[in-house]
């Protein structure tokens, strides 16, 4: 018989419940932000889980590090864009 393989929404709702006492220590704002970034793993975590690679909450900070990772990417792309329109300006 093969393992269990959990969903994504299953893994992260796993993980948020592991931190379930550390989300209302933090402001509203903060709770938010806490929020996206379960959020933002979805998207990478499908990969360690269709691959039934062991995971854990490691997995989950390295996914949003990657979503993070491409949203200060896309900041800087933007930037330097607009640097450079400025210039030619």
């Amino acid at each position: 018989m093969s393992p269990r393989v959990m969903t994504v929404s299953q893994a992260i709702e796993q993980e948020r419940w592991r931190w379930k006492l550390y989300r209302p220590a933090l402001s509203a704002a903060d709770q938010e932000t806490f929020d996206r970034m379960f959020e933002c793993a979805k998207r990478q975590l499908l990969v360690e889980i269709q691959h039934g690679r062991q995971w854990g909450f490691e997995a989950v900070l390295m996914a949003v590090m990657v979503e993070h990772e491409k949203r200060v990417g896309e900041i800087v792309r933007q930037f330097r864009q607009v640097c450079e329109d400025k210039d030619r300006a």
